[in-house]
């Protein structure tokens, strides 16, 4: 299910990049001669200051309004602050979307959700569409009401409820005409109750019950000793709530009705925005680097090492050239059916990135796609780190895959792969294979990654950002941004 849906979605976007080009002719005469009357802008709202008991739950209704207009696609991402409201993304149904969102929809309508919570950030992106119904239109009305938790916090606050303008939101018809709408932020307004903080109650009165004593003599019913216990140091139930700031970390004010740009590239929907790169990295993947015999990298003629530059010591150096992906320099794109290229979006820094694999499922063919290039590694540091950043994506079964003996690289090499895989291949000097990553994963951003290459210092080697696709079922690509092999001079 998950997979068909990404798939859907995928196409979707693709209809979205020709635009008009793919209009029915009986479609587009019927949405034309309609437009001859007046439309308001179509809604997406939010509604402020929703009261939330602290310690409880919310319920945040997202209500739309078509405005007359045959509105067939609706597309948002919501951002909340994740350390006062909380979703919980269990989904006992099976639906691919958590019981606590519950959408409202005509039949034929589905929604392709996906959650996340990370950095105190809580976000919500849906794509609305319709998959197989004769309605041509979402009709005015509840969209979804979603039920967050709230933190039990000591102290009345606001926290904003903003719709995201990367990726941005849009409203489509069924003739695929993004229209102009309004998506308008909202809040909730969490309000302190004492009955949601534990107060210290008073221990019970216990009361010993009557022991008989045992001697020759028939028993007498006269207990040994009765005592009381009573309670001490009882609390009074006073609660005085401790100051909390009031501000949070998401962005106020409330959108207004303007043009929302129409995504045009691929991934600027299905995979969400690029975020901002920061100075804290992310968890990185650290795998085990073992020699496997191995064939030449492409078949192709070896590219010469690239020259690099020395630094004074105390500074860190990198040795890998155009990591960033910003010129045509220094990375060799391997000539195969569907070759890899640079690309303006998505990027994690800069202006370009590099794209490897396929991203546009009507494009489905066998075809491996990479780059590569050769660099030495000096002998003298005492430690070598490959890190790149990576914007995995799939549209077919996500998996830890385990590589055979020797990963082929092109469709000459005697052994075959059978299914779409994401990997990073090094060659050493003696031409012998390394896999530093084997996959078929879909991140919902960007993922840095860090190897250990000190095994290879002193060697000429080749990096190799590669994806294999074989034509059936979902595809497979990646992102490659800001790759260096660095190391730093004591």
């Amino acid at each position: 299910m998950r997979m068909v849906r990404r798939v859907v979605f995928a196409v979707f976007v693709g209809v979205l990049l020709v635009g008009g080009a793919l209009l029915a002719s009986n479609g587009g005469s019927r949405l034309r001669a309609a437009a001859a009357a007046p439309r308001a802008l179509p809604t997406l709202s939010i509604p402020s200051l929703l009261p939330a008991p602290a310690g409880g739950t919310v319920t945040l209704p997202l209500d739309y309004v078509n405005g007359g207009n045959a509105i067939d696609t609706i597309f948002f991402v919501i951002s909340y602050d994740a350390t006062l409201l909380t979703l919980d993304t269990a989904d006992l149904d099976n639906d691919d979307i958590p019981d606590d969102l519950a959408f409202t929809l005509p039949d034929g309508y589905v929604a392709l959700v996906e959650t996340s919570a990370a950095g105190g950030e809580g976000r919500i992106q849906a794509l609305i569409y319709n998959q197989s119904s004769a309605t041509r239109r979402i009709p005015s009305g509840r969209l979804v009401d979603a039920t967050l938790a709230v933190a039990p916090v000591g102290a009345p606050q606001v926290t904003e409820i903003v719709f995201l303008n990367s990726p941005a939101p849009f409203f489509v018809t069924a003739d695929d005409d993004i229209v102009d709408g309004a998506f308008i932020d909202g809040s909730v307004s969490i309000e302190f109750l004492a009955t949601y903080t534990p107060t210290q109650t008073a221990a019970p009165t216990t009361t010993a019950t009557a022991t008989p004593t045992v001697s020759g003599t028939p028993p007498s019913a006269t207990p040994t000793a009765t005592p009381t216990a009573s309670p001490t140091n009882t609390p009074t139930a006073t609660h005085t709530p401790s100051p909390t700031p009031t501000a949070t970390d998401e962005p106020t004010g409330t959108a207004t009705a303007t043009r929302q740009v129409a995504p045009y590239f691929l991934p600027a929907v299905v995979f969400g925005a690029s975020p901002t790169p920061t100075t804290t990295p992310s968890p990185s993947d650290t795998p085990t680097i073992a020699p496997t015999a191995s064939p030449s990298p492409t078949g192709s003629a070896t590219p010469r090492p690239t020259a690099t530059a020395t630094r004074p010591p105390g500074q860190c150096v990198n040795v890998l050239a155009n990591g960033g992906f910003e010129t045509n320099g220094a990375w060799q794109i391997n000539n195969t059916v569907y070759p890899a290229s640079y690309v303006t979006f998505p990027v994690f820094s800069g202006g370009r990135a590099l794209r490897a694999g396929i991203v546009h499922p009507p494009d489905n063919v066998r075809s491996y796609s990479s780059a590569q290039q050769t660099l030495f590694i000096p002998a003298g540091p005492p430690s070598v780190k490959l890190s790149f950043q990576l914007f995995a994506t799939t549209t077919g079964t996500r998996a830890a895959l385990t590589p055979p003996p020797v990963v082929p690289t092109t469709p000459l090499d005697r052994a075959q792969l059978a299914d779409d895989v994401q990997m990073v291949l090094l060659f050493d000097s003696s031409g012998r294979q390394h896999v530093l990553l084997f996959q078929r994963q879909w991140y919902s951003t960007w993922r840095r990654h860090e190897i250990d290459l000190t095994p290879f210092r002193g060697q000429a080697v080749t990096l190799y950002f590669g994806v294999f696709n074989n034509g059936t079922g979902g595809v497979t690509g990646m992102y490659v941004d800001e790759a260096a092999v660095s190391y730093c001079l004591p």
